[in-house]
């Protein structure tokens, strides 16, 4: 515990610096998971080895389904681990919230998608993680985790992305092209 402080309050000592510093830590800590799954979306439909991205997408929603709904909700029904904004004495950037810290479910869904979509394209796997490190390291900035709390997520959410892929890869190529006719035919693509 000791070192999750130690770590908490150096990340949360980077806020309060100034206006745009804060806008920018709180955008990532909350609003970069939209740019991420924006980027989803857009490779899903616009590129050019259609079945791969329709694929990796496919794997990426169900393992955020598995890692984040499920073995998140889970772990947290379980075992109560208040944010570090209620109990410890930080700079708090957002409204506080009552729901447990552990595991982040921002760190879980991210990082089972970003791996997810590693497996099929490496360029675009490595964004999405370095995508996901950020908005880990914000969300502990804010307060409203402890470094232990992304760091589960974080594995949590790369072994499901890693047990999915092990498990449906092969499994799914039916119903990924059902998904895929069904969207093009939707978009008229």
């Amino acid at each position: 515990m000791n070192l999750d402080l130690s770590i908490l309050d150096a990340l949360n000592s980077l806020t309060g610096q100034g206006r745009i510093p804060d806008l920018l830590i709180i955008f990532f800590a909350n609003y970069l998971v939209y740019v991420f799954a924006i980027i989803a979306v857009l490779y899903w439909f616009w590129h050019s080895a259609k079945f791969v991205a329709r694929k990796a997408v496919t794997l990426a929603a169900i393992s955020f389904i598995l890692a984040r709904l499920i073995v998140t909700e889970l772990i947290r029904y379980l075992y109560f681990r208040s944010r570090p904004e209620i109990v410890h004495p930080i700079i708090n950037m957002t409204p506080k919230q009552s729901e447990s810290a552990f595991p982040s479910g921002h760190a879980t869904g991210m990082f089972s998608i970003a791996m997810a979509i590693y497996f099929y394209n490496k360029k675009l796997g490595w964004l999405l993680l370095v995508m996901s490190v950020i908005t880990a390291i914000a969300r502990v900035s804010i307060g409203v985790h402890y470094p232990s709390d992304v760091a589960a997520g974080a594995i949590i959410g790369i072994l499901t992305a890693w047990i999915t892929e092990k498990t449906l890869s092969g499994k799914i190529d039916n119903f990924v092209r059902k998904l895929s006719d069904f969207s093009d035919r939707i978009f008229k693509l």
